[in-house]
C-alpha cells in the first residue's frame, strides 16, 4: 500500500484526497475482477447480474471502499489471485502465478494473508500428489521463490535488510502482542478463548451486514461435505475456497486482531462461494437449500444477539450524562 499512497500525496497533497483518493479506485477494480470470475464461470445471465448487484450494493464493502486500510489492498490480492486460478488454463502457468501471488500477499501486502498461503499451497500440493507430476511441484516452488527473491530486491532499495523486517515484527510483538489466545489462564480458559476465536469469523462485519455472503459460505462447506460422504475425497476447484477457509478459521484462533473488522479480506472468497451456490443450483432442485439454510438461521440470529446487546448499545448511550436535573435539584 506504501507506493501507491506515497504517489497519491504527491499528486493530490497531503490531505484527505491524497490519503483516500487511490481506495475507490481499487475497490472499482476489485468489483472488475470478482466480475470477471462470474463471468466466466456463470453462464445464467439472472445468476450474475444477481451476484454483481449483491457486490455493488454490499453496505460494509461500500462503507470499506472509502478507507485506507491494509484490507482494501488485500482483497485486490486475493481478488486478482483467484481471478487468475479461475482464467488460466495452463495448469503450469496456473500454479506459477497463484503461487507467486498468494506469497506476494504476504510479503507485499499484509501479513495477515497468511491463510490464503497456506490454503493454495495445500490445493496445489494435493493437486501435484493426484496427478503425479514433478515439473507441476517445480512451478510450484519457483512462483514461491520468485515473490521472495523480489521482495529481497525491494528491501535492498528501500534500504532495508530481511533482518530488519523480521526486527519489526518483534518490536511490534513487543509492545502489543499479536496472539489473540489466553495462554496464561489454564488449558480450559486456552480452549475457550480458541474457540470462541475460531467461530468469531462468523460474526464479523462481513457477515452480519449481509446475510447472503454468510448462506454462501455455509452452503460450500455442507455442500463439500455431502460430496464426500456420497463419492469420496477427489479435488475439485472449489476447493481451494475450502482450505483457504479452513486455514482462516485457523488462524483466527491464534491471530484475530479486530476480528469485526478484519475478516473482510474474505469477500472473494464468499463470491466466489456464491458462483459455486449458483453453479450447483442450476444443475439441482431448491431441495439443497434446505440444509445450508437451517445452518444458517441460527447463526444469525446469534449474531443479532452478540452484536446488538445491552452492553453493545450501551457505549453509544449519551442520555445519562445530558439528562435533566430533577425537580428537588432544581429547587436546590
Amino acid at each position: 500500500s506504501t507506493p501507491l499512497t506515497y504517489l497519491s500525496f504527491h499528486l493530490l497533497g497531503n490531505n484527505y484526497w491524497g490519503l483516500r483518493f487511490v481506495i475507490p479506485l481499487l475497490s472499482i477494480i476489485i468489483i472488475f475482477f470478482l466480475f470477471r470470475i462470474a463471468d466466466k464461470e456463470l453462464y445464467s445471465k439472472t445468476h450474475k447480474t444477481f451476484i454483481i448487484i449483491l457486490l455493488l450494493t454490499d453496505f460494509y464493502f461500500f462503507t470499506f471502499s472509502r478507507f485506507q486500510t491494509p484490507q482494501i489492498y488485500s482483497i485486490l490480492a486475493i481478488s486478482f489471485a483467484l481471478l487468475c486460478f479461475y482464467s488460466i488454463n495452463d495448469i503450469y502457468k496456473r500454479i506459477f502465478i497463484v503461487s507467486f501471488l498468494s506469497i506476494s500477499s504476504v510479503l507485499f501486502v499484509y501479513v495477515y494473508n497468511i491463510f490464503f498461503v497456506f490454503g493454495v499451497l495445500l490445493y496445489f500440493l494435493i493437486y501435484i500428489i493426484e496427478n503425479k507430476n514433478i515439473k507441476l511441484f517445480y512451478c510450484l516452488i519457483l512462483g514461491c521463490l520468485t515473490s521472495f527473491f523480489l521482495f529481497l530486491i525491494a528491501l535492498y532499495f528501500m534500504g532495508f535488510t530481511l533482518l530488519d523486517y523480521f526486527e519489526l515484527f518483534i518490536n511490534f510483538n513487543e509492545k502489543r502482542s499479536a496472539i489473540s489466545i489466553d495462554v496464561n489462564s489454564g488449558v480450559l480458559n486456552f480452549i475457550s478463548s480458541a474457540l470462541s476465536n475460531f467461530f468469531s469469523i462468523l460474526y464479523t462485519n462481513l457477515f452480519r451486514f449481509n446475510s447472503i455472503w454468510l448462506f454462501f459460505l455455509v452452503f460450500g462447506l455442507v455442500n463439500r461435505i455431502q460430496l464426500f460422504l456420497e463419492k469420496g475425497f477427489k479435488l475439485k476447484s472449489a476447493d481451494l475456497l475450502l482450505f483457504v477457509i479452513i486455514f482462516a478459521f485457523c488462524q483466527a484462533m491464534f491471530l484475530n486482531s479486530y476480528p469485526f473488522k478484519k475478516w473482510i479480506v474474505l469477500l472473494p472468497i464468499v463470491f466466489c462461494y456464491g458462483i459455486e451456490f449458483f453453479k450447483r443450483l442450476s444443475l439441482h432442485s431448491l431441495n439443497i437449500l434446505v440444509i445450508p439454510s437451517l445452518l444458517t438461521f441460527p447463526i444469525i440470529i446469534n449474531s443479532y444477539r452478540l452484536n446488538n446487546s445491552s452492553e453493545y448499545w450501551d457505549g453509544f448511550n449519551y442520555c445519562l450524562l445530558y439528562t435533566s436535573p430533577s425537580p428537588r435539584d432544581k429547587r436546590q
